[in-house]
């Protein structure tokens, strides 16, 4: 998911070249920098930039590696508020993770003209099969 934020997000049809989630990152202002609301039209068309992609993957890398030393016993069981703010952030990973693609092709200007790139699929992808895996895992651990 974290790599997928200097790959390559929308091609255009009319010519050569792409942008990143970086590029995206790069050239927003102000409050944008991490969440564009309209991105693609001038109503409701929310688009997360390559930074918040990145903190996303980051958060889901700690859950992962508490998660992996949590299963060898290394850490102490977290208290019940934890695991509440550890659900809302996974949750938060989801939506960073799917708003994008859904955004291109929901509100984007239409096929031919602006397509999500490999790096945009990478990015939804990475995002559901971490959670699928931290979700699973729990399942798992609580079979145990």
């Amino acid at each position: 998911m974290m790599v997928g934020a200097f790959l390559p997000w929308l091609k255009s049809g009319l010519g050569p070249g792409s942008m990143t989630g970086w590029d995206a990152y790069t050239m927003a202002s102000g409050s944008e920098r991490f969440f564009i609301l309209n991105a693609f039209a001038s109503d409701f068309s929310p688009m997360f930039t390559g930074m918040s992609v990145l903190i996303a993957g980051a958060v889901m890398a700690l859950i992962g590696l508490y998660r992996f030393f949590r299963v060898r016993r290394a850490l102490p069981p977290p208290p019940a508020a934890a695991k509440v703010a550890g659900a809302l952030l996974l949750l938060a990973v989801i939506v960073i993770g799917l708003a994008n693609l859904l955004s291109v092709f929901s509100f984007g200007p239409g096929r031919g003209l602006l397509d999500p790139d490999y790096g945009l699929y990478l990015v939804t992808g990475g995002a559901i099969i971490g959670s699928l895996g931290v979700v699973i895992g729990d399942g798992l651990r609580a079979r145990e």
